[in-house]
């Protein structure tokens, strides 16, 4: 069943980024607003080791400046050999916060938009790369999330998945060096996230609102 389409959201709020991601120091520049779908270019919170050591969570642009369409999202079976990647894997490390991945599935049958999030109502965090680049002549901070091979759960709906860290590998996902930092990056376990469909408006163009997510059917599970 291969997906056709996929986004994120944010709508946790500038605390609930700092608990997911550990992150001792708020330094977003402006005001953070939730953003139910997050799109790329949009700018999120995204935490980071500054220069003082500290974690810290700061405005970042989803996606890197390559080419004609930008790139959000990292391969993890490209990280050695792309010269993009090689060059920030074991250095530029950063956590990404989502609380919802959205995927229109299209089949024989159709299409259909679900809502993928975790079944314990946590956020999810993301090991991602981060980088500064010049962006229509600003310098500004760039990221990109990681993905990997899908669980089984989730493989019903696509064929890559984002990766995601518990909060006892965070602290080591930062400081890992390039062998280190293979090691820790996977999907979540099969029963870790429930699929909830949803209205298909939450593809549409212009900024998105929560009754886009209203459930339009029951969730579905792994073992389900």
């Amino acid at each position: 069943m291969p997906a056709v389409a996929g986004l994120i959201g944010l709508t946790a709020s500038d605390i609930d980024v700092q608990d997911a991601t550990g992150a001792i120091r708020w330094a977003y520049e402006g005001e953070w607003v939730p953003h139910p779908v997050v799109r790329l270019t949009t700018t999120l919170p995204v935490a980071v080791t500054a220069e003082d050591g500290v974690r810290e969570v700061r405005r970042a642009r989803w996606g890197f400046p390559v080419g004609p369409r930008p790139v959000g999202n990292a391969r993890d079976d490209r990280l050695r050999d792309s010269p993009l990647w090689s060059r920030l894997l074991g250095e530029g490390h950063a956590l990404f916060v989502t609380t919802g991945v959205y995927e229109m599935v299209g089949d024989s049958g159709g299409k259909r938009s679900y809502w993928f999030r975790r079944r314990d109502g946590r956020p999810i965090v993301m090991p991602g790369l981060v980088a500064p680049r010049d962006v229509q002549g600003e310098k500004r901070l760039c990221g990109a999330i990681v993905t990997t091979q899908p669980n089984r759960f989730f493989g019903r709906y696509h064929d890559r998945q984002v990766c995601s860290l518990e909060p006892d590998r965070l602290d080591d996902w930062m400081a890992a060096d390039a062998d280190e930092a293979m090691d820790l990056l996977g999907p979540a376990p099969d029963d870790a996230w429930e699929a909830v469909p949803i209205d298909d408006r939450i593809f549409g163009k212009g900024r998105r609102e929560m009754e886009d997510l209203v459930p339009v059917g029951e969730p579905e599970a792994w073992g389900s």
